[in-house]
Protein backbone atom coordinates (compact mmCIF):
# COMPACT_ATOMS: atom_id res chain seq x y z
CA UNK A 1 0.00 0.00 0.00
CA UNK A 2 2.83 2.36 0.91
CA UNK A 3 4.53 1.71 -2.44
CA UNK A 4 1.28 2.48 -4.22
CA UNK A 5 0.83 5.77 -2.39
CA UNK A 6 4.46 6.67 -3.01
CA UNK A 7 4.01 5.93 -6.70
CA UNK A 8 0.88 8.12 -6.83
CA UNK A 9 2.72 10.97 -5.11
CA UNK A 10 5.57 10.66 -7.60
CA UNK A 11 3.16 10.80 -10.53
CA UNK A 12 1.42 13.87 -9.05
CA UNK A 13 4.77 15.56 -8.51
CA UNK A 14 5.82 14.94 -12.13
CA UNK A 15 2.47 16.24 -13.40
CA UNK A 16 2.84 19.40 -11.30
CA UNK A 17 6.38 19.94 -12.64
CA UNK A 18 5.22 19.52 -16.25
CA UNK A 19 2.27 21.89 -15.76
CA UNK A 20 4.56 24.44 -14.12
CA UNK A 21 6.97 24.28 -17.05
CA UNK A 22 4.10 24.70 -19.52
CA UNK A 23 2.71 27.71 -17.64
CA UNK A 24 6.22 29.19 -17.37
CA UNK A 25 6.76 28.73 -21.11
CA UNK A 26 3.47 30.43 -21.96
CA UNK A 27 4.40 33.27 -19.61
CA UNK A 28 7.73 33.81 -21.38
CA UNK A 29 6.03 33.83 -24.77
CA UNK A 30 3.43 36.32 -23.54
CA UNK A 31 6.14 38.64 -22.23
CA UNK A 32 8.03 38.36 -25.52
CA UNK A 33 4.88 39.16 -27.54
CA UNK A 34 4.11 42.18 -25.33
CA UNK A 35 7.67 43.48 -25.65
CA UNK A 36 7.73 42.97 -29.42
CA UNK A 37 4.37 44.70 -29.82
CA UNK A 38 5.51 47.62 -27.68
CA UNK A 39 8.66 48.30 -29.70
CA UNK A 40 7.68 47.63 -33.29
CA UNK A 41 6.39 50.36 -35.57
CA UNK A 42 3.40 50.09 -37.82
CA UNK A 43 4.28 49.86 -41.50
CA UNK A 44 2.85 52.74 -43.52
CA UNK A 45 2.96 53.22 -47.28
CA UNK A 46 2.69 56.41 -49.32
CA UNK A 47 -1.05 55.93 -49.85
CA UNK A 48 -1.56 55.84 -46.06
CA UNK A 49 0.52 59.00 -45.71
CA UNK A 50 -1.34 60.91 -48.42
CA UNK A 51 -4.71 60.11 -46.81
CA UNK A 52 -3.63 61.99 -43.70
CA UNK A 53 -2.71 65.28 -45.36
CA UNK A 54 -4.72 68.09 -43.88
CA UNK A 55 -6.06 71.06 -45.82
CA UNK A 56 -3.55 73.85 -46.29
CA UNK A 57 -3.38 76.94 -48.47
CA UNK A 58 -0.34 78.13 -50.40
CA UNK A 59 0.41 81.77 -51.13
CA UNK A 60 -0.40 83.01 -54.67
CA UNK A 61 2.53 82.30 -57.00
CA UNK A 62 4.26 80.02 -54.48
CA UNK A 63 6.06 77.21 -56.32
CA UNK A 64 6.50 74.97 -53.28
CA UNK A 65 4.73 75.13 -49.96
CA UNK A 66 4.95 72.89 -46.92
CA UNK A 67 2.46 72.70 -44.06
CA UNK A 68 2.71 72.51 -41.15
CA UNK A 69 6.31 73.50 -40.46
CA UNK A 70 6.21 72.35 -36.81
CA UNK A 71 4.49 69.23 -35.49
CA UNK A 72 4.52 67.38 -32.18
CA UNK A 73 4.85 63.62 -32.61
CA UNK A 74 4.76 61.33 -29.58
CA UNK A 75 6.98 58.20 -29.41
CA UNK A 76 5.38 55.38 -31.37
CA UNK A 77 3.26 57.76 -33.43
CA UNK A 78 3.24 59.00 -37.03
CA UNK A 79 3.00 62.66 -38.03
CA UNK A 80 2.25 63.88 -41.55
CA UNK A 81 3.41 67.07 -43.26
CA UNK A 82 1.93 68.14 -46.60
CA UNK A 83 3.92 69.46 -49.54
CA UNK A 84 2.51 71.00 -52.71
CA UNK A 85 4.53 71.55 -55.90
CA UNK A 86 3.15 73.83 -58.64
CA UNK A 87 4.68 73.58 -62.12
CA UNK A 88 4.87 77.10 -63.55
CA UNK A 89 7.85 76.42 -65.83
CA UNK A 90 6.03 76.60 -69.16
CA UNK A 91 6.21 72.87 -69.99
CA UNK A 92 5.75 69.46 -68.41
CA UNK A 93 8.57 68.73 -65.95
CA UNK A 94 10.09 66.00 -63.80
CA UNK A 95 10.40 66.81 -60.10
CA UNK A 96 11.86 65.00 -57.11
CA UNK A 97 11.44 65.58 -53.38
CA UNK A 98 14.45 64.94 -51.14
CA UNK A 99 14.26 64.86 -47.33
CA UNK A 100 17.26 64.48 -45.04
CA UNK A 101 18.34 65.43 -41.49
CA UNK A 102 19.24 69.07 -41.22
CA UNK A 103 22.92 70.07 -41.08
CA UNK A 104 22.44 73.73 -40.26
CA UNK A 105 20.08 73.99 -37.31
CA UNK A 106 20.65 77.10 -35.26
CA UNK A 107 22.83 76.20 -32.29
CA UNK A 108 26.59 76.62 -31.70
CA UNK A 109 28.81 74.39 -33.78
CA UNK A 110 30.26 72.13 -31.10
CA UNK A 111 33.73 70.70 -31.59
CA UNK A 112 33.23 66.99 -31.05
CA UNK A 113 36.75 65.89 -31.90
CA UNK A 114 38.48 64.90 -35.12
CA UNK A 115 37.65 61.55 -36.66
CA UNK A 116 34.20 61.30 -35.07
CA UNK A 117 31.62 61.41 -37.87
CA UNK A 118 28.27 62.56 -36.54
CA UNK A 119 24.86 63.45 -37.90
CA UNK A 120 23.10 66.27 -36.11
CA UNK A 121 19.43 65.39 -35.93
CA UNK A 122 18.23 68.44 -34.06
CA UNK A 123 18.56 69.95 -30.63
CA UNK A 124 17.33 69.42 -27.09
CA UNK A 125 17.88 70.74 -23.59
CA UNK A 126 20.48 69.31 -21.24
CA UNK A 127 21.53 70.86 -17.92
CA UNK A 128 19.66 74.03 -18.85
CA UNK A 129 21.48 74.50 -22.16
CA UNK A 130 20.48 73.90 -25.78
CA UNK A 131 22.66 71.14 -27.24
CA UNK A 132 22.60 69.02 -30.40
CA UNK A 133 21.02 65.56 -30.62
CA UNK A 134 23.40 63.21 -32.40
CA UNK A 135 23.47 59.71 -33.79
CA UNK A 136 26.65 57.79 -34.56
CA UNK A 137 28.64 59.39 -31.75
CA UNK A 138 29.07 57.70 -28.35
CA UNK A 139 31.12 60.38 -26.60
CA UNK A 140 28.29 62.67 -25.52
CA UNK A 141 29.06 64.12 -22.09
CA UNK A 142 27.96 67.68 -21.39
CA UNK A 143 27.61 69.17 -24.85
CA UNK A 144 25.31 66.79 -26.71
CA UNK A 145 22.50 64.23 -26.38
CA UNK A 146 23.02 60.72 -27.85
CA UNK A 147 20.35 58.75 -29.68
CA UNK A 148 20.36 55.00 -30.19
CA UNK A 149 17.57 55.12 -32.76
CA UNK A 150 16.39 57.38 -35.58
CA UNK A 151 13.15 58.79 -36.92
CA UNK A 152 11.70 57.05 -39.98
CA UNK A 153 10.81 59.29 -42.92
CA UNK A 154 8.28 58.11 -45.52
CA UNK A 155 7.71 60.16 -48.65
CA UNK A 156 7.40 59.95 -52.43
CA UNK A 157 11.09 59.66 -53.30
CA UNK A 158 10.69 58.67 -56.95
CA UNK A 159 10.48 61.20 -59.80
CA UNK A 160 7.13 62.99 -60.16
CA UNK A 161 5.87 64.11 -63.56
CA UNK A 162 3.82 67.32 -63.31
CA UNK A 163 2.10 68.85 -66.30
CA UNK A 164 2.52 72.55 -67.06
CA UNK A 165 0.35 74.82 -64.89
CA UNK A 166 -0.72 71.90 -62.70
CA UNK A 167 0.27 70.95 -59.18
CA UNK A 168 0.77 67.85 -57.06
CA UNK A 169 0.13 67.50 -53.35
CA UNK A 170 1.72 64.66 -51.41
CA UNK A 171 2.60 63.77 -47.82
CA UNK A 172 5.81 63.42 -45.86
CA UNK A 173 5.36 61.03 -42.96
CA UNK A 174 7.72 61.02 -39.98
CA UNK A 175 7.41 58.18 -37.50
CA UNK A 176 8.97 58.33 -34.03
CA UNK A 177 10.12 54.98 -32.58
CA UNK A 178 8.89 54.03 -29.12
CA UNK A 179 12.41 53.68 -27.75
CA UNK A 180 15.89 55.10 -28.33
CA UNK A 181 14.74 58.66 -29.10
CA UNK A 182 15.54 61.60 -26.83
CA UNK A 183 13.11 64.45 -26.22
CA UNK A 184 13.79 67.52 -28.31
CA UNK A 185 13.21 69.16 -31.68
CA UNK A 186 14.31 67.21 -34.75
CA UNK A 187 14.91 69.22 -37.91
CA UNK A 188 14.61 67.94 -41.47
CA UNK A 189 15.48 69.71 -44.71
CA UNK A 190 13.15 69.35 -47.69
CA UNK A 191 14.28 70.34 -51.15
CA UNK A 192 12.63 69.98 -54.55
CA UNK A 193 14.70 69.39 -57.66
CA UNK A 194 13.41 69.74 -61.22
CA UNK A 195 14.60 68.87 -64.71
CA UNK A 196 16.31 72.19 -65.34
CA UNK A 197 17.89 71.15 -68.65
CA UNK A 198 14.80 69.53 -70.21
CA UNK A 199 16.59 66.26 -70.95
CA UNK A 200 13.91 64.04 -69.41
CA UNK A 201 15.99 63.04 -66.38
CA UNK A 202 17.23 64.43 -63.09
CA UNK A 203 21.00 64.73 -62.91
CA UNK A 204 23.64 66.48 -60.83
CA UNK A 205 23.87 69.38 -63.29
CA UNK A 206 20.22 70.21 -62.54
CA UNK A 207 21.41 71.45 -59.14
CA UNK A 208 24.62 73.04 -60.42
CA UNK A 209 26.94 70.12 -59.56
CA UNK A 210 29.34 68.17 -61.75
CA UNK A 211 29.98 65.62 -63.11
CA UNK A 212 26.66 65.16 -64.84
CA UNK A 213 25.73 61.84 -63.24
CA UNK A 214 22.43 60.57 -61.90
CA UNK A 215 21.12 62.72 -59.08
CA UNK A 216 21.58 59.95 -56.49
CA UNK A 217 25.36 60.04 -56.98
CA UNK A 218 25.68 63.64 -55.74
CA UNK A 219 23.29 63.67 -52.79
CA UNK A 220 26.19 63.95 -50.34
CA UNK A 221 27.43 67.11 -52.09
CA UNK A 222 23.90 68.48 -52.21
CA UNK A 223 23.50 68.52 -48.43
CA UNK A 224 26.74 70.36 -47.68
CA UNK A 225 26.40 73.89 -46.30
CA UNK A 226 28.04 75.27 -49.44
CA UNK A 227 25.14 74.11 -51.64
CA UNK A 228 23.63 76.69 -53.96
CA UNK A 229 19.95 76.87 -53.09
CA UNK A 230 18.96 78.91 -56.13
CA UNK A 231 19.24 75.67 -58.15
CA UNK A 232 16.46 74.15 -56.07
CA UNK A 233 12.85 74.54 -57.17
CA UNK A 234 11.34 77.35 -55.12
CA UNK A 235 14.82 78.74 -54.43
CA UNK A 236 15.10 77.57 -50.85
CA UNK A 237 15.43 74.71 -48.38
CA UNK A 238 12.19 74.04 -46.50
CA UNK A 239 12.44 73.12 -42.81
CA UNK A 240 10.33 70.56 -40.96
CA UNK A 241 10.47 70.63 -37.17
CA UNK A 242 9.41 67.53 -35.24
CA UNK A 243 8.91 68.09 -31.52
CA UNK A 244 9.28 64.86 -29.53
CA UNK A 245 8.11 65.17 -25.89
Amino acid sequence: MKNKKGFELSINFVVIIILSLVVFGFGLKLLKDIFTESTKLIDFNQEDIDKQIGDFTCQPGELVCVSPRIKRIDPGELGVFGIKIANNMGSDKLFRIIVYPDNEVSYPNYDLGAGNPVKRLGFGEKDGAQVPILIGYNGCTQNCIPNTNHLDVIYKSEDIQIKNQESVKTGIGIQVPKTGISSGTYVFDVIVVYDKHNDGSLNCDDIGLTPNNDLDSCLNDMVKPARVVNHFYGGQVYKLNVEVP
